[in-house]
């Protein structure tokens, strides 16, 4: 896989999260007990920065440098 199909993967998949924490944020402002849905997606959010982070990061680093 190139960088560039690296990189096209990762946008799509910080487009989907960054998607479902806005239809999250807006369903739960309606919701009485909001933290029933936040703290599931604080959780997954964790994993998800974590793969991001050593995924992603080190490919960015090398093609800025």
């Amino acid at each position: 896989m190139s960088s560039d199909d690296d990189f096209k993967a990762w946008e799509s998949a910080v487009d989907i999260f960054h998607g479902l924490v806005s239809v999250l944020k807006n369903t739960t402002a309606k919701v009485y007990s909001s933290r029933l849905y936040i703290c599931p997606v604080i959780k997954l959010a964790r994993g998800f920065m974590d793969s991001f982070m050593q995924g992603c990061m080190p490919r960015m680093d090398r093609c800025v440098v």
